[in-house]
C-alpha cells in the first residue's frame, strides 16, 4: 500500500508542475518541439525554444529563446514562422514575436502602445483567414474590447480584441516576458 500511495503522490506533484503540452493543441509546420508549457494554478508558462535557423540570401535568422507567463484558457497555440498565436476564443488573440538573435537590443524597456490598423492587418489577416474568421474584425473596434501592442526593440506582443475585464490580467502576465540564452536550456 505504501508503494501505491507514494506513486500517487509523485504523479500528482508531477502533474501539477510539469509540462503538459497535451492539454493544448499546438499547430506548427515543424516536427520539432518549439514550445513547452508549464502548468500553474492561475496561469501557465510558455517557453519558446525554436532552434531552427532560417536564411534569406546570405543572412541567417536565429529565433531568440524566451519565457513568458500566459493566461489560462487558450486551447490552441499556432506557431507560424517566428510567431506564437494564442487563440482564446471569442476573437481574443495574443500574438508573440520574440525577434531574432543579433538584430536589435533585447535589453530595451517594454512599452504599451496603440497599434495601427495597417500593422494589424499585416500581422493578422492571413492567420484569421486560415482559421475561418472574417478579417473585418480587424477594422471594427468594440466598446468592451482592447487592442494594444506591448513591445521593446526586439519583441512584439499583440493583445488583440481582449475583453476589458481580462486586459489587466493578460498584460500583467505578459510583462513577465524575458529572454534566456539560446545555448543553455
Amino acid at each position: 500500500m505504501k508503494h501505491i500511495t507514494g506513486f500517487f503522490t509523485i504523479a500528482v506533484l508531477f502533474a501539477s508542475c510539469g509540462t503538459y503540452n497535451n492539454d493544448y493543441e499546438i499547430v506548427q509546420n515543424s516536427s520539432e518541439k518549439v514550445v513547452e508549457i508549464e502548468a500553474h494554478d492561475d496561469y501557465d508558462r510558455l517557453n519558446y525554444i525554436n532552434d531552427f535557423i532560417s536564411s534569406a540570401g546570405h543572412v541567417d535568422f536565429q529565433p531568440l529563446h524566451y519565457t513568458v507567463t500566459i493566461p489560462k484558457g487558450s486551447k490552441k497555440i499556432y506557431i507560424i514562422t517566428n510567431c506564437v498565436y494564442l487563440d482564446y476564443g471569442n476573437k481574443e488573440f495574443i500574438v508573440i514575436d520574440g525577434g531574432f538573435k543579433g538584430r536589435k537590443s533585447t535589453d530595451s524597456e517594454f512599452q504599451l502602445a496603440d497599434i495601427d490598423v495597417l500593422e494589424l492587418e499585416r500581422k493578422l489577416s492571413s492567420y484569421l483567414n486560415d482559421r475561418g474568421y472574417n478579417k473585418s474584425i480587424i477594422y471594427r473596434a468594440k466598446k468592451n474590447r482592447i487592442t494594444k501592442i506591448y513591445q521593446n526593440e526586439s519583441a512584439r506582443i499583440l493583445l488583440f480584441n481582449i475583453h476589458k475585464s481580462n486586459f489587466e490580467f493578460y498584460l500583467k502576465c505578459l510583462q513577465s516576458f524575458e529572454y534566456y540564452d539560446n545555448t543553455h536550456r
